[in-house]
């Protein structure tokens, strides 16, 4: 083969200015989706996983933990199509559930948690520390519905919530695996790297539960556990009809206090973090801002991560799908 002046090939330099010019189509296409979504905070999308790590019926409380935060969740707009709601298992039809087909997480059993509306995505066996990660990362087996994928942008603020039993540093599956700290760190680092979040919120309800983020380094993730390094995370509530707790005590304050909130509510996580005290929850709540550097954190309003956000144009006109607005649209509305 032919070289040039500086030695290279002609079929290397073909080669180098096809990467040149897939660099500039990934770079132009970037530039197209800045321009169309602009960059108010109206532009991005709450999305959340939700995961009960742990299966047997005498863990009732820890399927009532996932399905009570998926309940506020949705009660403060975030559709189904962006929470990925993984269950261990399936307490409501346990044949020892005297209330079958219901779940409770209160002590009056005032509010069912397992209505017609909720949508499991990944039940029993399927909850694995590996399928958490792939959902965090998107790595997903081939034939994968996207209804079972976590799909945020750059601009997405992610809402991790797990509950089970865990030690220093990991939280058992099914009794039988482990997800590490180190684990989670390394999913967080690729979804940062592949632009899959704007600011994380990673909430932790297990023993020992701010170990689980001890190992996080990538930015704009905030992280609030239910107990720190060497505490036990406590039950709430005993069911005498049930024979089993139905609900952490973490988990309970949480969504005590959500429960108050509106979608548009101002409150805050300094506000959260103070009503969480020692006395409701038997254990100190421990708040990680170490990579959450960029802004006060305790200011930042619950509904950033709880509300649902989107942008909506009011327009003036007829809109034409094939082409594009033929009308002169408004000035963006955030609702």
């Amino acid at each position: 083969r032919r070289r040039d002046a500086n030695g290279a090939t002609r079929a290397t330099r073909r080669r180098g200015d096809a990467r040149d010019g897939r660099a500039g189509g990934v770079a132009r296409v970037r530039a197209r989706r800045r321009a169309r979504d602009g960059d108010d905070d109206g532009a991005r999308e709450n999305w959340a996983l939700i995961v009960d790590a742990s299966r047997y019926w005498f863990n009732y409380r820890h399927g009532a933990n996932a399905l009570s935060m998926y309940r506020s969740v949705k009660r403060m707009g975030i559709p189904d199509s962006r929470v990925v709601l993984m269950l261990a298992d399936d307490h409501a039809c346990d044949a020892r559930n005297p209330a079958h087909g219901r779940v409770y997480g209160d002590e009056d059993r005032g509010v069912e948690l397992y209505g017609d509306d909720v949508e499991v995505d990944y039940r029993g066996t399927e909850v694995t520390p590996e399928r958490v990660i792939r959902v965090l990362t998107n790595r997903h087996e081939r034939g994968t519905p996207r209804s079972k994928k976590l799909l945020p942008g750059a601009r997405s603020n992610v809402l991790i919530y797990i509950t089970g039993h865990g030690g220093d540093g990991f939280i058992k599956f099914q009794d039988q695996t482990e997800l590490r700290a180190e684990e989670i760190a390394d999913a967080l680092a690729q979804m940062h790297a592949r632009d899959r979040y704007n600011e994380v919120l990673f909430l932790a309800d297990t023993c020992q539960a701010a170990t689980l983020a001890k190992a996080i380094r990538s930015p704009r993730v905030l992280a609030l556990s239910s107990s720190g390094l060497g505490e036990n995370s406590y039950s709430r509530f005993l069911d005498p009809g049930l024979g089993v707790h139905v609900i952490d005590r973490f988990t309970y304050h949480v969504l005590e206090f959500f429960e108050k909130l509106k979608p548009e509510s101002a409150n805050t996580m300094g506000e959260l973090e103070a009503s969480l005290t020692p006395d409701k929850l038997m254990s100190r709540a421990v708040l990680d801002v170490k990579t959450f550097t960029h802004r006060n954190a305790r200011a930042m309003k619950l509904s950033e991560f709880f509300g649902a956000v989107c942008k909506t144009r009011a327009m003036t006109g007829a809109f034409d799908w094939f082409v594009g607005a033929k009308s002169t649209a408004d000035a963006p509305v955030d609702g």
